[in-house]
């Protein structure tokens, strides 16, 4: 049985930062599958006492 192979390419913007050495991917009866795993919060600044 020949099957016909394409390249597929989509851009997701993630709602939060990920690990990606974490990401693993199936393929299954037509549904791709992604997961990854978020990773820790980073802080958005630091706090800097001042005499």
């Amino acid at each position: 049985m020949d099957t016909e192979r394409k390249k597929f390419c989509k851009r997701l913007e993630l709602p939060c930062e990920v690990r990606e050495d974490s990401a693993s991917a199936e393929y299954r009866n037509g549904v791709l599958t992604v997961v990854m795993d978020k990773s820790s919060p980073r802080p958005k600044g630091r706090k800097i006492d001042i005499n």
